[in-house]
């Protein structure tokens, strides 16, 4: 049976961002300074962080809500244009005075020369927050999966009373009965815990765990870890090494990667962790969504920038039984 998101609603809570490409072509060094001329010969915008996660969503044919917050300002208006465009339903809160990030990359040859942040990383205002905390009970019920995507720019960060929006998502999920998928950032994964499935990559998962020799004293750190913040699951992206898969005493699942060609690793996290939760959500198990999110990440790597994977490749992937 062919596989099928439709009907799968799914809400991404997290750091919404836009990620901006200014494309350049070098020729000469500047008689001011010494360092290139850029003159930029194509501008675009696309969605980042967060907003990434829900446009992968969008492309796989998902229905999805994207909540967190945004500044009242020049890139927050090209966030919500570029969210109407995909069709993702825009819940992000309005900070009067907050600054929506925006991450602007300078491409030269090709190549990245320069990457400008603009961005504020405080906890969301309380009326902000208590806003978002209403939205997540009117919303969930209604999700198939929740996703946390943390960038650790303010949204599930610690509030001053120690709460935490993550906390509340995996609270009003677990109720509901409904996966939630953390693509965990910094130390604090108390944040997270209950969480159906945390997503670290290496150098996440060994910040917290600490180095690892070999694939047993992984396993041992991947079930210590589990066990001390009542993960189901952690799933650990390995770059070129593919994905590594651990759910309490079950053997662990060793995925090798399936990227051809490495032109852009940004926004391979995305994928995968919206592909997981598209593959639950439409009712797939656990190995089999691993797999089709191994397989997309190799897909999104090959591409510049931070470019979702489509339905058409996703349906490639597939094959036409709608199966690894």
């Amino acid at each position: 049976m062919p596989v099928n998101f439709s009907e799968a609603h799914i809400l991404v809570l997290g750091d919404a961002m836009l990620d901006e490409y200014l494309e350049a072509e070098v020729s000469r060094i500047s008689p001011e300074a010494p360092v290139p001329v850029a003159a930029i010969r194509r501008h675009r915008q696309v969605t980042g962080g967060a907003a990434n996660v829900a446009r992968n969503l969008a492309r796989l044919g998902c229905r999805v809500t994207l909540a967190g917050l945004c500044g009242r300002d020049a890139a927050g208006k090209a966030l919500a244009r570029l969210l109407e465009r995909e069709g993702i339903e825009n819940r992000l809160q309005t900070v009067k005075g907050g600054v929506t990030t925006k991450k602007t990359r300078i491409i030269a040859q090709g190549q990245q020369m320069l990457r400008l942040d603009h961005e504020k990383t405080d906890p969301s205002p309380p009326e902000h927050y208590a806003a978002l905390s209403a939205a997540l009970g009117e919303i969930i019920p209604q999700c198939r999966a929740v996703i946390l995507s943390d960038y650790a720019k303010g949204v599930l960060n610690r509030g001053p009373e120690g709460n935490s929006l993550a906390g509340e998502a995996i609270a009003l999920a677990a109720e509901q009965g409904l996966p939630v998928c953390v693509d965990p950032k910094g130390a604090d994964w108390l944040r997270y815990a209950g969480a159906a499935c945390v997503t670290p990559n290496t150098r996440e998962f060994e910040a917290l765990a600490g180095p690892c020799a070999g694939r047993a004293e992984m396993e041992l750190k991947a079930a210590a870890l589990c066990g001390q913040y009542e993960f189901e699951r952690l799933l650990v992206t390995r770059g070129g090494r593919g994905l590594a898969l651990f759910a309490g005493k079950a053997a662990p699942l060793y995925i090798k990667s399936q990227a051809k060609e490495v032109i852009d690793v940004s926004g391979a996290g995305d994928t995968v962790i919206a592909v997981l939760a598209a593959c639950l959500a439409g009712g797939l198990p656990w190995a089999e969504a691993a797999r089709f999110a191994n397989m997309a990440a190799g897909v999104v790597v090959s591409k510049a920038g931070t470019s979702p994977i489509t339905k058409a490749e996703f349906e490639a992937l597939a094959g036409p039984a709608g199966r690894i």
